[in-house]
């Protein structure tokens, strides 16, 4: 896949057909990090992916940026992607490792098989980088995969291999106990969040949502977030903002109406006292100029 121009359209979402095209097994698929093209050493996305993502690094260096946090990159850094994520990186020297990329629909093809017994592939989970101690000590589950997806060996096999290694990461998270995890109440809010931010900015409405109090639901916020619920749905409003303002070059003023603000006073206004900073501002620092 080749890095695109800005779109003035909202992000596109890529699918994995649209990476790959035509494959015997196109739910997972696999590659080398050291086989991708150069002009990838610095690369600055500008959509999102509908698929799940994991880079796996043997070796290498620089900072790998998703959704505006800044990660180091090191042998045995493993970076999570979800779907709707947006990632930059920057590389330096030599690298080398894997890119296992896997849609979300696999897990409803096979049966025996939740995606609720992965809660850091759910939406809003807080891991994006696991740093293995033993940097190469999933080389061997990920060489697997990809000699079993060379091999065309049939779609259930590859689903085995590739909860093998979703497992190993599990048990490296679970001993930090994930916050939105321990908490079925939490991890509803963060879907409910997901799916309904665009529209419904109220805590009171997924305290209705979740059938508890806001006063119940504030409480669980801030114990297990750190922040109120009103906070919470704000950040998720913020995030988008500044996707659109990097990633796109709509204008102001259409993105305030893509967010679903109808007055871009309002608009600027509330991004600045999030921010600390207007949105012009914002792009102008941190957009990369095509």
């Amino acid at each position: 896949m080749a890095a695109t121009e800005l779109t003035r359209n909202t992000l596109p979402a890529v699918r994995l057909s649209d990476l790959y095209g035509e494959d015997h097994s196109p739910y997972i698929q696999i590659s080398r990090l050291e086989s991708l093209p150069q002009g990838f050493r610095e690369y600055h996305s500008n959509h999102r992916h509908d698929f799940y993502a994991i880079f796996y690094f043997l070796d290498g260096a620089g900072i790998h940026s998703i959704d505006f946090v800044d990660f180091d990159i090191g042998p045995g850094s493993v970076f999570l992607l979800r779907p709707g994520q947006v990632h930059t990186w920057n590389l330096e020297g030599n690298y080398s490792g894997f890119a296992l990329k896997f849609m979300p629909d696999i897990f409803a093809l096979h049966s025996g098989s939740d995606l609720a017994q992965f809660p850091f592939l759910r939406m809003g989970a807080a891991e994006n980088l696991i740093q293995r101690e033993q940097p190469d000590d999933l080389e061997p589950d990920f060489l697997r995969l990809e000699r079993a997806k060379e091999d065309r060996r049939e779609g259930g096999f590859l689903f085995s291999l590739l909860q093998i290694i979703l497992f190993e990461i599990k048990e490296q998270i679970q001993g930090r106990a994930d916050a939105i995890s321990r908490n079925d109440t939490i991890r509803n809010l963060a879907e409910l969040i997901e799916s309904n931010w665009k529209v419904e900015r109220s805590a009171a409405f997924y305290a209705r949502q979740l059938c508890i109090s806001p006063v119940t639901l504030n409480q669980l916020c801030k114990k297990y977030l750190g922040n109120n619920t009103k906070s919470i749905i704000n950040e998720r409003v913020v995030l988008e903002i500044k996707r659109l303002l990097v990633h796109t070059d709509l204008n102001i003023l259409e993105i305030a109406r893509e967010t679903n603000f109808e007055d871009n006073a309002y608009f600027s206004r509330f991004f600045r006292n999030q921010v600390g900073l207007s949105p012009e501002k914002f792009r102008a620092e941190h957009r990369k100029v095509p």
